[in-house]
């Protein structure tokens, strides 16, 4: 099984996506933990990627599909792949789409995590307090990183939503009651 899984900066991808991987043997790929990792490296790579993660900004999409390529070639015959937060733009879609193809694999699902933009605001501001992220510090950053989702990756739910590939999870309540509901998903896709 390959899903992605999507959702607002706080909708708790992080934690369902570790959930998905244990139950499902899933590899994640996970362009946000990728860049971050370069980036603490101070790889020069890193540092083009730190500059995008401190402002909150989405990194160009030919840059995070080499990061996802390089991935799926590692992976793509072990089993099931877990895409976390990706693809975040139409431009990113097509060139997983492409990807896919050329593996000899397909998107089974995109399960988005629906939280309302007033508990992703709680969310993060919690997380902030405990995590070392920089795209987490501040209002003006984390009000900047919802209005890039919704301007980027809207159009990205609505393109899986024609393919009747989307199916939306509501993403309140405890983190077991919303892996179930993933769970429910999931587990009739096989």
């Amino acid at each position: 099984m390959n899903i992605v899984l999507l959702g607002r900066p706080g909708a708790g991808k992080g934690t369902q996506s570790l959930r998905c991987q244990q139950r499902y043997n899933l590899t994640s790929i996970t362009p946000g933990d990728l860049m971050r990792q370069e980036a603490q490296r101070g790889t020069p790579l890193g540092n083009v990627f730190s500059g995008y993660l401190d402002a909150g900004d989405l990194a160009p999409d030919n840059m995070v599909m080499a990061l996802v390529e390089k991935r799926i070639a590692a992976k793509a015959s072990v089993g099931g792949l877990l895409f976390d937060g990706c693809p975040r733009a139409m431009p990113q879609a097509m060139s997983l789409e492409r990807l896919l193809d050329a593996y000899d694999l397909q998107l089974d699902a995109v399960l988005l995590l629906d939280v309302a933009e007033v508990e992703v605001k709680k969310r993060i501001a919690e997380r902030s307090k405990s995590s070392n992220r920089s795209d987490d510090r501040g209002v003006d950053k984390v009000m900047h990183r919802i209005q890039v989702y919704e301007q980027e990756t809207r159009p990205v739910l609505d393109y899986y939503e024609k393919q009747g590939k989307l199916f939306r999870i509501d993403g309140m309540g405890s983190t077991e009651e919303v892996f179930q509901r993933m769970v429910g998903v999931l587990d009739g896709l096989k």
